[in-house]
């Protein structure tokens, strides 16, 4: 009676207040840090960054949103320093792309640009964004056969809302990644980006018992709309999965 199939207003004893009250406070250093003459950004985060290099102070914006596109800018609104901005290279970004006209270094998993900053500088940085199809090792029971989709640093689900209930019934062809769009929609007023991918529904026979003969299993063709996770369960009860079964030509050519 503890466990609730939907998002609720609020609980007779909250723990997520104080952890989201900590996790505010902890966010500069999530999102920048310094060692020596060397800042860093680690996580993509639209925020005022304040720091002193080589004794002299910068005052310094980033502007990103990764769950639209790839594109961050980090630009130095005041001040002048030499130093060396190292921006993170996220694992599922690929090759960057710098948009920029500094040189850089590739030290660590961070792209590393080292020179003379002064106001209206900035640097542009382009990470891919594709649709990832995502396996678990086989190992994994729970997840054996299945995949589950990604872009950037979302992850993606499947609600009932959009596909109807029985959502074990879908299957998905992970060799047709290169058919994944990708289309906004509103979730309660919020414009988020969903995958559209082809996919199948397998068919229950008429009049089938719970258990028969064994017989191929008949399938339609249908569209699978996927959110982002963090948006699940905003439109009502409904089911909702994340590990989608994997079936060769479930979508069609």
């Amino acid at each position: 009676r503890h466990v609730k199939a939907q998002r609720q207003k609020w609980f007779g004893c909250a723990c997520c207040p104080p952890n989201l009250a900590r996790l505010v406070s902890s966010l500069p250093a999530y999102i920048a840090g310094q060692d020596g003459n060397t800042l860093y950004i680690h996580l993509y985060v639209g925020s005022l960054i304040s720091a002193e290099l080589n004794g002299s102070p910068l005052r310094l914006r980033l502007d990103a949103d990764l769950a639209r596109d790839g594109n961050v800018m980090l630009t130095v609104e005041s001040g002048s320093a030499g130093g060396r901005l190292a921006f993170r290279v996220p694992e599922w970004a690929g090759e960057p792309a710098v948009l920029s006209p500094f040189p850089f270094t590739m030290e660590k998993g961070y792209l590393v640009f080292d020179g003379i900053w002064h106001a209206g500088d900035t640097v542009r940085i382009d990470f891919p964004m594709p649709v990832r199809i995502i396996s678990a090792s086989p190992r994994v029971r729970e997840t054996a056969g299945q995949v589950c989709f990604a872009r950037g640093p979302l992850v993606y689900c499947a609600e009932e809302r959009d596909n109807g209930g029985d959502l074990h019934l879908l299957r998905v062809d992970p060799g047709l990644s290169g058919k994944a769009e990708v289309l906004y929609r509103s979730v309660n007023g919020l414009e988020v980006p969903c995958i559209q991918f082809p996919g199948s529904r397998i068919t229950q026979r008429p009049g089938m018992p719970l258990y028969a003969p064994w017989k191929p299993a008949v399938s339609t063709r249908v569209s699978v709309v996927l959110v982002p996770y963090f948006v699940w369960g905003n439109r009502g009860q409904g089911e909702m999965r994340v590990w989608l079964y994997a079936a060769p030509e479930a979508g069609g050519v």
